[in-house]
């Protein structure tokens, strides 16, 4: 059972790190119900968001060269906006993992991210591109990136839905929001993978990391092509209801 769960959280996790439905809190979850024999639940969770980060990497791998070869201010303009959660995230970051791993913070913010979808999609009008950006409107990107380190926010939801309320389109908010991630997930997987090579991992356990990593990658590589495409044609309000739904079932189940 243990390589079951450990497929199903590569899967989830290769999903929702990129749909606006918050990663963290689907892991948060789901090890509630899925009890691993892991020594750190946090390692293994930081190879699954490695995966997904090698995704991005990867996916991106042309663009990212178009703009060190024609637009480097957008590459400068990925780093600024990663710098508001880095600082918090390095500072905060045993006050996250220890007290906002929580089911209920999870259920709360997954309504209140739904409702900032809602109020969004029914207000935001594009009004720039991408390669128009300047750094205010980065910078308040990643000041809303911030409240991603809580779980049940949504790294992509939040960033998404703040670059469309800034003026940008659907599509160009999503591919700006999946490239400034890759300074932050580089930052933390490097300081969590020191982590993971400090602490006595069983090659069975190593093995799991493994699985869960290589799922990830592929789902959310898979994830990323679907999401842009899909934002082309389609809203947010889809992802705004499944975390309203979401938070009423978890609630019923954990207050049963």
């Amino acid at each position: 059972m243990e390589y079951i769960y450990t497929i199903i959280l590569g899967v989830v996790q290769g999903i929702t790190e990129f749909a606006p439905v918050s990663s963290s809190g689907h892991l948060v979850l789901l090890h509630e119900w899925f009890k691993l024999d892991l020594s750190s639940e946090l390692v293994f969770d930081v190879a699954l968001h490695a995966g997904t980060l090698f995704a991005i990497i990867v996916f991106f791998t042309k663009d990212i060269i178009h703009y060190i070869k024609h637009s480097p201010k957008l590459l400068w303009l990925f780093v600024l906006s990663s710098i508001p959660a880095a600082i918090v995230g390095f500072f905060l970051e045993d006050i996250i993992d220890e007290k906002l791993r929580s089911v209920w913070v999870v259920v709360i913010m997954l309504v209140l991210v739904a409702i900032i979808f809602l109020v969004v999609e029914r207000k935001a009008r594009q009004r720039i591109v991408l390669d128009k950006i300047g750094w205010k409107q980065a910078l308040t990107i990643g000041f809303a990136q911030m409240l991603s380190l809580i779980p049940g926010t949504s790294r992509s939801g939040i960033t998404i839905s703040t670059g469309m309320a800034l003026g940008l389109s659907r599509v160009d908010a999503t591919r700006f929001s999946f490239l400034m991630a890759i300074p932050i997930f580089l930052g933390v997987t490097g300081k969590k993978g020191i982590d993971l090579i400090q602490q006595p991992v069983s090659k069975h356990e190593m093995f799991l990391i493994l699985i869960g990593f290589v799922i990830s990658f592929v789902v959310g590589m898979v994830v990323i092509r679907y999401l842009l495409v899909f934002f082309k044609r389609y809203s947010l309000r889809p992802f705004a209801w499944y975390r309203i739904v979401l938070a009423v079932v978890v609630t019923i189940v954990f207050i049963l």
